[in-house]
């Protein structure tokens, strides 16, 4: 075999493999399970006790989340009630600087902050 040949086999494979992949990787419509409302329901109530507990939507400038945290930036670090965010079910708040503040919530956080960004907004 001559190196064309070669260079278009592997041209095919390496087209074959980028299909496969890519196939694979979409949502299957079929397959997709509809959101549970008491699980939406759950994660209202959740986010709308950080928020009260973060001293209310007046004391929010910022919001976002990472990995497992709910990341504020407060007007007012005396309005947040440490024992409200955790009896929210929060398991711990961290405060790296005077207005802001992370609350660890785990592997729901993104559920937990696609309802508190309603109640901001």
């Amino acid at each position: 075999m001559n190196s064309t040949t070669l260079l278009v086999i592997l041209a095919v494979v390496v087209v074959c493999a980028v299909v496969f992949v890519y196939s694979r990787s979409g949502k299957n419509k079929a397959a997709e399970k509809k959101a549970d409302p008491a699980e939406a329901n759950k994660y209202a109530l959740v986010a709308q006790d950080i928020l009260k507990g973060i001293g209310g939507k007046d004391n929010v400038v910022s919001a976002s989340y990472c990995t497992t945290r709910l990341r504020f930036e407060v007007k007012n670090y005396n309005q947040v009630n440490e024992q409200a965010v955790k009896a929210a079910g929060a398991t711990g708040i961290i405060r790296p600087g005077k207005n802001a503040c992370q609350v660890i919530v785990g592997k729901n956080v993104k559920s937990v902050y696609d309802e508190l960004d309603k109640l901001l907004k």
